[in-house]
């Protein structure tokens, strides 16, 4: 081996990774304020409405980041409730046939 081959640039000079990336907004995103998760929060919590409000989110075309974010929440939303059901009448019958069986 050669000497150049051992020798250490300090400056890194010979290294070229061009130039450094623009800085980066920490959001780039315009992001979901806190009254618009109250306000969607409230309009969930209303009977009926709040079911059709869900379901009309997840089906809906994003047309800007906010609905792009309802809509995400509204599919995830959907998900756990209806896992949830499937559980909730999985124990129903389960009690229920437990129940026949002791009377029985």
């Amino acid at each position: 081996m050669r000497q150049e081959d051992y020798n250490y640039d300090i400056n890194n000079s010979n290294r070229d990774y061009g130039s450094p990336p623009p800085p980066q907004r920490p959001y780039p995103e315009p992001l979901m304020s806190v009254s618009d998760w109250f306000w969607t929060i409230i309009l969930m919590s209303v009977p009926f409405v709040g079911f059709f409000v869900i379901i009309f989110w997840a089906v809906s075309s994003a047309t800007d980041q906010i609905s792009l974010i309802k809509r995400n929440f509204a599919r995830a939303y959907l998900i756990v409730e209806i896992v949830l059901s499937v559980l909730l009448i999985i124990i129903f019958v389960s009690l229920i046939s437990l129940f026949m069986r002791t009377l029985s």
